[in-house]
């Protein structure tokens, strides 16, 4: 059982707290846009999605033996009933064994369960193009994050107009896929043209390709549309306000709640 005081944010993967001491709180934000509080994640999830990636991007190889109980804890700044209830998650999922007075495996899936069927692999379903989908992810917190903050110091007007436009068209084909993904990747692409920094721009372009597909992935895990919109709500509204500090958050949240989303999903599936 995960006590109250185990509800805290650890700074990987949960959404950043908003600056809001410029707009009075959660509320209007830009031309009367309404802004919702972010809401918390628990340090369970997050701590499941910490040692998932690390095993997606293999830090830890299949068959190898996790660290002992509270020296993992101890690293991950964590409560060992924390840990606990992590593990279980990810034991759940597939990922990891328990092995009773031995300690905690990576599964192996060549091996198999039994030696002769194939174990679940959950982490392919993080691989996109044979490139890990998380890699991704990061890759875009270090590009777009940044060009938001820029954008709202040099978005030109049509730019600015542009965001807005994009906003309310993907809040009209919410329910069709394809189209939400086509204006998705032209919101973000206009954040990074906005930035006006040649370097940010050739990256983002040199990931396009990938982040379109990925875009297209992710729009199937339920919730993500919902609170994609909201998010390009409120960075289109940070860079119209020329508010470089809110911008960034917004859309440091944006990618930390996508990631959180599709992690979930891949632990209920």
């Amino acid at each position: 059982m995960v006590s109250v005081d185990d509800m805290v944010i650890l700074p990987i993967l949960a959404p950043p707290r908003r600056d809001t001491t410029r707009h009075g709180g959660a509320g209007s934000v830009g031309g009367g846009m309404l802004v919702e509080p972010v809401k918390r994640v628990r340090t369970v999830d997050v701590v499941s999605q910490q040692l998932l990636a690390a095993i997606a991007r293999g830090e830890f190889s299949p068959g190898e033996k996790l660290a002992p109980e509270r020296e993992l804890a101890a690293t991950l700044q964590v409560s060992r009933n924390v840990l606990r209830e992590a593990v279980r998650q990810l034991e759940t999922m597939g990922v990891i064994v328990v092995r009773q007075g031995d300690g905690t495996y990576v599964v192996d899936p060549a091996a198999g369960t039994n030696g002769t069927v194939p174990a679940r692999n959950p982490i392919e379903a993080l691989t996109l193009a044979g490139t890990n989908v998380l890699d991704l992810i990061e890759a875009r917190q270090a590009i777009e994050v940044m060009s938001a903050g820029l954008a709202a110091q040099r978005a030109t007007l049509e730019e600015q107009r542009t965001l807005s436009r994009l906003v309310e068209e993907m809040g009209a084909v919410k329910s069709v896929s394809d189209e939400y993904a086509a204006r998705d990747l032209e919101f973000h692409r206009t954040v990074v043209t906005a930035s006006r920094n040649g370097v940010l721009m050739m990256v983002f372009e040199a990931v396009q390709d990938m982040l379109r597909v990925q875009l297209a992935r992710a729009l199937d895990v339920p919730g993500v549309s919902e609170s994609s919109q909201e998010y390009h709500q409120r960075i289109a509204a940070a860079i119209i306000a020329r508010d470089p500090r809110l911008a960034a958050n917004e859309m440091e949240g944006h990618l930390s709640t996508v990631t959180h989303l599709l992690l979930t999903q891949l632990a209920n599936a």
